[in-house]
């Protein structure tokens, strides 16, 4: 059974209308992650409360909150694929995000501890070679604490890729069948 089950029956106008209401949703809550993040002050070197664990657990709690929810609203969608892909996105967004505020602040408040200071875009560049696996080499961490941080990222990566897509697919998939088990067929017209 397809995750996108009930676009199967839609009319094609219904589906356009549907992937089209994704697709805008879905660039409106990247972009808003996204100048969040642009809008976030770098730390100075006095913003102890900035420093790597405790903001690494910020980070990823607003990740799980945000998952959550978008668990709740697949289960609730009329069309739990799409939802699903639009969660998927946004909680990529959101655990990218994360990890670049992190690497943001830590670098800011050691600046010793990356091979260059990284600013707002530097920070993310990074933040995605580490999730892409690529690691061009040419940021790198250079102290422990920062090895460590960027070591936590590269698991999370795997879990993230793995089983959180996973996560999402299968709440869909049982959405799909659960709305297909309750939904009442159409009487038939007869002749």
């Amino acid at each position: 059974m397809s995750v996108t089950s009930t676009l199967a029956t839609a009319s094609r106008r219904e589906k356009a209308r549907a992937v089209a209401i994704s697709l805008v949703r879905t660039g409106l809550t990247v972009g808003a992650i996204f100048w969040v993040y642009a809008a976030t002050p770098r730390a100075t070197a006095g913003e102890e409360v900035k420093k790597g664990a405790p903001l690494l657990l910020v980070a990823l709690a607003i990740f799980l909150a945000v998952f959550t929810w978008q668990l709740r609203r697949i289960r609730r969608s009329r069309h739990p694929g799409l939802r699903a892909a639009e969660a998927g996105v946004s909680s990529l967004a959101v655990f990218l995000v994360g990890f670049a505020i992190v690497y943001l602040s830590w670098s800011s408040v050691y600046p010793d501890d990356f091979s260059e200071p990284l600013q707002h875009v530097t920070a993310m560049y990074f933040t995605v070679t580490v999730f892409a696996t690529v690691g061009f080499g040419d940021i790198t961490p250079t102290a422990d604490p920062t090895r460590i941080i960027t070591s936590v990222q590269m698991l999370l990566d795997l879990v993230f890729i793995g089983a959180l897509v996973k996560v999402l697919f299968q709440v869909a998939q049982n959405a799909a069948a659960n709305r297909e088990q309750t939904e009442v067929p159409p009487p038939s017209i007869e002749s």
